[in-house]
């Protein structure tokens, strides 16, 4: 069986140029692009026009991730197999984690 990351290349290429569709593609795969490690602690937010924006649970993770925004980027179109992320903007937004820790 081929495996998923093998798979998002082609998928990608065959979106239609519609920017909400490729907004969500794009925020659906940063988990599998970016590994569970960094997954656990952040979240794509929104992608609009190559800005892609990220929340992480704390301030320290945002430190983290900042210091490594250029491999992030690399990683996200690595995986992608097209250049659709110019950028990435990392928030400290706690209250997105809040929620998902009570449960």
């Amino acid at each position: 069986m081929e495996r998923f990351s093998n798979l998002v290349p082609s998928f990608v290429r065959s979106l239609p140029d519609d920017p909400e569709i490729v907004e969500k593609v794009v925020i659906s795969l940063w988990r599998p692009a970016v590994g569970e490690a960094i997954a656990e602690a952040s979240r794509a937010q929104s992608f609009t026009k190559g800005r892609l924006v990220v929340g992480t649970k704390d301030k320290n993770w945002k430190a983290q991730l900042d210091s490594i925004v250029p491999e992030l980027v690399a990683k996200m179109n690595r995986f992608l197999g097209k250049s659709i992320v110019r950028y990435i903007e990392i928030e400290a937004a706690p209250e997105m984690f809040a929620v998902l820790e009570k449960d």
